[in-house]
Protein backbone atom coordinates (compact mmCIF):
# COMPACT_ATOMS: atom_id res chain seq x y z
CA UNK A 1 0.00 0.00 0.00
CA UNK A 2 1.38 3.63 -0.90
CA UNK A 3 2.11 5.36 1.92
CA UNK A 4 2.60 9.30 1.60
CA UNK A 5 5.67 9.30 3.77
CA UNK A 6 7.32 6.47 1.38
CA UNK A 7 6.06 8.67 -1.47
CA UNK A 8 8.25 11.74 0.23
CA UNK A 9 11.33 9.66 0.87
CA UNK A 10 11.58 8.63 -2.56
CA UNK A 11 10.70 11.84 -3.78
CA UNK A 12 13.57 13.22 -2.15
CA UNK A 13 15.76 10.68 -3.25
CA UNK A 14 14.62 11.42 -6.74
CA UNK A 15 15.37 15.18 -6.46
CA UNK A 16 18.54 14.71 -5.10
CA UNK A 17 19.22 12.41 -7.84
CA UNK A 18 18.10 15.50 -10.56
CA UNK A 19 21.07 15.64 -12.86
CA UNK A 20 22.49 12.09 -11.80
CA UNK A 21 21.57 9.94 -15.30
CA UNK A 22 23.46 6.90 -14.46
CA UNK A 23 22.91 3.97 -11.79
CA UNK A 24 19.44 2.33 -11.48
CA UNK A 25 15.82 3.55 -10.39
CA UNK A 26 13.15 0.65 -9.01
CA UNK A 27 9.83 0.61 -9.89
CA UNK A 28 9.14 1.49 -6.67
CA UNK A 29 11.15 4.57 -6.67
CA UNK A 30 9.47 5.54 -10.05
CA UNK A 31 6.17 4.93 -9.50
CA UNK A 32 6.50 6.61 -5.90
CA UNK A 33 7.78 9.94 -7.23
CA UNK A 34 4.74 9.98 -9.66
CA UNK A 35 2.48 9.31 -6.65
CA UNK A 36 3.80 11.95 -5.18
CA UNK A 37 3.51 14.46 -8.18
CA UNK A 38 -0.12 13.74 -8.32
CA UNK A 39 -0.67 14.28 -4.42
CA UNK A 40 1.43 17.46 -4.59
CA UNK A 41 -1.02 19.34 -7.23
CA UNK A 42 -4.04 17.90 -6.03
CA UNK A 43 -3.40 19.44 -2.58
CA UNK A 44 -2.26 22.91 -3.89
CA UNK A 45 -4.76 23.20 -6.43
CA UNK A 46 -7.74 22.36 -3.62
CA UNK A 47 -6.00 24.91 -1.36
CA UNK A 48 -6.12 27.56 -3.90
CA UNK A 49 -9.71 26.23 -4.79
CA UNK A 50 -10.72 26.33 -0.88
CA UNK A 51 -9.47 30.03 -0.44
CA UNK A 52 -10.53 31.72 -3.92
CA UNK A 53 -14.32 32.03 -2.16
CA UNK A 54 -12.87 34.17 0.54
CA UNK A 55 -10.55 35.81 -1.48
CA UNK A 56 -13.01 37.18 -3.82
CA UNK A 57 -14.19 39.21 -0.62
CA UNK A 58 -10.87 41.48 -0.86
CA UNK A 59 -9.88 43.92 -3.57
CA UNK A 60 -8.56 42.25 -6.66
CA UNK A 61 -5.13 43.69 -6.42
CA UNK A 62 -5.15 42.36 -3.26
CA UNK A 63 -6.29 38.85 -4.41
CA UNK A 64 -4.30 38.63 -7.67
CA UNK A 65 -1.39 38.73 -4.71
CA UNK A 66 -2.38 36.34 -2.76
CA UNK A 67 -3.51 33.74 -5.87
CA UNK A 68 0.32 34.48 -6.75
CA UNK A 69 1.79 33.37 -3.57
CA UNK A 70 -0.37 30.59 -3.32
CA UNK A 71 0.72 29.32 -7.03
CA UNK A 72 4.40 29.79 -6.15
CA UNK A 73 5.30 26.42 -4.61
CA UNK A 74 3.49 24.87 -7.85
CA UNK A 75 5.49 27.07 -10.35
CA UNK A 76 8.87 26.89 -8.70
CA UNK A 77 8.62 23.19 -7.68
CA UNK A 78 7.86 22.21 -11.80
CA UNK A 79 10.29 24.45 -13.39
CA UNK A 80 12.66 22.14 -11.62
CA UNK A 81 10.34 19.11 -12.01
CA UNK A 82 11.48 17.76 -15.35
CA UNK A 83 14.94 17.82 -14.70
CA UNK A 84 14.64 14.76 -11.48
CA UNK A 85 11.90 13.69 -13.97
CA UNK A 86 13.99 12.74 -17.05
CA UNK A 87 16.83 11.64 -14.83
CA UNK A 88 14.73 9.24 -12.66
CA UNK A 89 13.54 8.03 -16.49
CA UNK A 90 17.00 7.29 -17.85
CA UNK A 91 17.62 5.26 -14.47
CA UNK A 92 14.41 3.22 -14.42
CA UNK A 93 14.95 1.73 -18.12
CA UNK A 94 18.90 1.27 -16.57
CA UNK A 95 17.43 -1.19 -14.40
CA UNK A 96 15.58 -2.29 -17.61
CA UNK A 97 18.30 -3.11 -18.81
CA UNK A 98 17.24 -0.64 -21.27
CA UNK A 99 19.13 2.40 -22.99
CA UNK A 100 17.71 5.91 -23.66
CA UNK A 101 17.72 5.14 -26.98
CA UNK A 102 14.31 3.23 -25.35
CA UNK A 103 12.70 6.24 -23.69
CA UNK A 104 9.42 6.03 -26.26
CA UNK A 105 8.10 2.34 -24.37
CA UNK A 106 8.84 3.23 -21.15
CA UNK A 107 5.03 4.13 -20.44
CA UNK A 108 4.35 0.62 -21.43
CA UNK A 109 7.49 -1.10 -19.40
CA UNK A 110 7.71 0.88 -16.45
CA UNK A 111 5.79 -1.38 -14.10
CA UNK A 112 7.93 -4.53 -15.01
CA UNK A 113 10.29 -5.69 -13.16
CA UNK A 114 13.77 -5.08 -13.06
CA UNK A 115 17.17 -6.76 -13.92
CA UNK A 116 18.43 -8.58 -10.61
CA UNK A 117 21.50 -9.25 -11.35
CA UNK A 118 24.32 -6.46 -12.15
CA UNK A 119 24.47 -4.87 -15.58
CA UNK A 120 26.03 -2.01 -17.72
CA UNK A 121 24.49 0.33 -15.37
CA UNK A 122 25.39 -0.55 -12.17
CA UNK A 123 24.12 -2.65 -9.07
CA UNK A 124 19.85 -3.68 -8.28
CA UNK A 125 18.79 -0.48 -6.46
CA UNK A 126 17.83 -3.08 -3.86
CA UNK A 127 20.83 -5.04 -3.75
CA UNK A 128 22.50 -4.38 -0.37
CA UNK A 129 26.00 -3.40 -0.33
CA UNK A 130 28.98 -5.93 0.69
CA UNK A 131 30.56 -5.76 4.05
CA UNK A 132 33.05 -3.68 4.23
CA UNK A 133 36.35 -6.07 4.39
CA UNK A 134 38.12 -6.72 8.14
Amino acid sequence: MLRLKDSLISNNKSLKKSFMYSGRASREEFFLFLYFQVVFVLFNLILIGLTSPLLNLLPASTKNIILIILSLPLIVYYVGLPFAFASLCARRLHDLGMSLKSLHILPFVAHKMGNKEVNAWGTPPRARPPPPPP
